[in-house]
């Protein structure tokens, strides 16, 4: 109770501070941050300050932290929270940011029951523990703006699916059972269209499972909301109904 009293007063604090101006240059690079309100803005910056400062930030592999790489992926991480009841990824203590692509060691069993030792991954997220980035890649992000392709959104979507403590493509939404419906029956296209060897507007990623195909979709959402409302209208509404308004939405 009292560490509780002092967490959210100290939360305050945060949010009542000045927001740094030199944050604010590092927010105009990102594709979205011109497409929001002045309010939502206001409070991005809240919950940025908060983000930033909770989490234990760790440069990995000779990468030197700064701040315009913290504020670039806090900022990206608040975005999917603007809208949302939250504590701040709850569970997630520790940002690792590596320099490039780095290695995971463990075995992984794909889609087809294949067993791949180790792989080379731009993100990672855990149930209970870090969320692991490849900077370059999120630069990359940014630099090629709303393309659908970003990997700050895909790890922190992956953290929302997580928060039941399941991996599951299943973020804690009120009808659940109309939304796993949905998500597998979108999915099934989506696959079906990778076999055919069709070009598809979500990351053919997304077939592989359930949580890759909400993490995709999430990044689409933020980044081509016009293009997934004409060509997935079921999921768009999905989608727009947890989230909130996407960015990228605001002329419809």
């Amino acid at each position: 109770m009292i560490f509780s009293w002092f967490k959210n007063r100290r939360r305050k604090q945060l949010f009542a501070k000045a927001f740094p101006e030199a944050w604010r240059k590092t927010l105009e690079r990102l594709p979205f941050y011109s497409n929001i309100s002045a309010e939502e803005k206001t409070a991005l910056h809240g919950i940025i300050q908060v983000f930033a400062a909770e989490k234990y930030w760790s440069g990995c592999g000779g990468l030197v932290l700064t701040d315009e790489i913290v504020v670039s992926i806090a900022g990206q991480a608040a975005l999917l929270l603007l809208h949302l009841p939250h504590d701040y990824f709850e569970g997630t203590d520790e940002i690792l940011v590596y320099p490039s692509a780095f290695f995971d060691p463990r075995d992984r069993e794909d889609m087809h029951g294949i067993v791949h030792a180790g792989q080379s991954l731009s993100g990672q997220a855990h149930v209970r523990g870090p969320v692991v980035l490849a900077w370059n890649e999120a630069e990359r992000d940014i630099a090629r703006g709303q393309d659908g392709r970003n990997v700050i959104l895909h790890e922190f979507a992956h953290r929302l699916d997580m928060a039941d403590g399941y991996a599951d493509g299943v973020p804690l939404v009120a009808a659940v059972d109309a939304w796993a419906e949905l998500m597998e029956a979108e999915r099934t296209v989506l696959l079906a269209a990778k076999k055919a060897g069709r070009e598809t507007l979500l990351d053919q990623y997304g077939a592989d499972d359930p949580a890759e195909f909400f993490a995709v979709v999430t990044e689409c959402f933020f980044e081509k909301a016009e293009y997934l409302k004409r060509e997935h209208p079921e999921l768009f509404a999905a989608m727009s109904e947890f989230y909130g308004p996407s960015p990228t939405a605001r002329g419809d």
